[in-house]
């Protein structure tokens, strides 16, 4: 399967690299960049999928020379070995950061920075409450989940759950299968089907 070869060649290059974001050199990303993949309904190329969720992440279309393809296959195989120390989540509304604690004068901060902040899920469950009233929300709630948004985006990039890039063998406008589903009971997700006589 051309996927798994590529995820493979990804992972054996980690091995060889430094504790940060690098350039896999002489790894082509032209076919990855061409994956189709299923985003909130819509079909449409990974590298639009890449380019909005890292600019949505970190207000950037590309990051420290790497283009958006790398930097969210990059979170999908090595967060933990390369991004967990780098400071790329974007969080620039000063009320929301004297709020939480983070450092005012910074704007990005690292993964582990945005683990248990003290004072989100208070804000973000007064905004729900205001939401099922219809209430207008304030600048600082919006912001806050906006936060929680860009946090649940990087989560499911990296568990893989985001990267709907397996098509549904029933058509392709039906519902397609997350990357994440080939780990579910290690089998593809279409045997399921199978075993109950699709074909």
């Amino acid at each position: 399967m051309k996927l798994v070869g590529i995820l493979m060649a990804f992972l054996f290059s980690i091995e060889f690299c430094q504790a940060s974001p690098q350039k896999r050199v002489g790894f082509s990303w032209d076919s990855v960049r061409s994956w189709a993949i299923q985003d909130r309904g819509r079909i449409k190329p990974y590298d639009t999928f890449a380019r909005e969720s890292l600019v949505y992440v970190t207000g950037k279309n590309q990051w420290k020379g790497l283009s958006a393809a790398e930097v969210t296959f990059g979170w999908l195989i090595s967060l933990d070995k390369e991004w967990q120390d780098e400071e790329f989540i974007r969080v620039d509304y000063k009320p929301l950061k004297e709020l939480l604690g983070l450092e005012v004068k910074r704007q990005y901060f690292r993964p582990s920075e945005m683990d248990n902040l003290s004072g989100l899920d208070k804000i973000l469950r007064e905004a729900s409450q205001k939401e099922s009233r219809k209430e207008r929300l304030s600048t600082l709630e919006k912001k806050a989940i906006e936060l929680q948004n860009k946090k649940g985006l990087l989560e499911s990039i990296v568990g893989g759950s985001a990267l709907v890039i397996l098509p549904n063998p029933k058509g392709q406008q039906e519902t397609w299968f997350p990357l994440s589903s080939l780990t579910d009971g290690g089998s593809l997700p279409y045997a399921s089907d199978k075993r109950d006589g699709f074909a």
